[in-house]
């Protein structure tokens, strides 16, 4: 067991898959931690990780960039958070998307 130190936009899958090469142990850590898999997990916090199961994966993440794919509270194109969804794919018929 070892303890990181959470980056901004990290979650409980990237520190899985990062520090294991395993992402199934986010179940391990949500546990150990006492959190959910699904928990927003602020930066800089402390966590508690399992051992290393599959190396090679690990290995790939230390020689590159760390992934930080929690996307609930991204910025669009760096303004504010995206709060009201517009365009074709968040259309209603009848509601605000008229056919004719």
């Amino acid at each position: 067991m070892q303890t990181i130190v959470v980056k901004q936009g990290q979650s409980v899958l990237d520190i899985a898959i990062i520090y294991t090469g395993d992402v199934k142990t986010s179940f391990d850590i949500a546990v150990l931690n006492g959190i959910a898999i699904t928990d927003d997990l602020p930066a800089d916090k402390n966590l508690i990780v399992p051992d290393v199961i599959n190396k090679n994966i690990v290995a790939l993440f230390n020689e590159r960039n760390q992934p930080a794919t929690d996307l609930r509270n991204r910025k669009v194109f760096g303004g504010e958070a995206e709060t009201n969804l517009v365009g074709i794919e968040y259309w209603a018929i009848e509601k605000n998307f008229k056919v004719g």
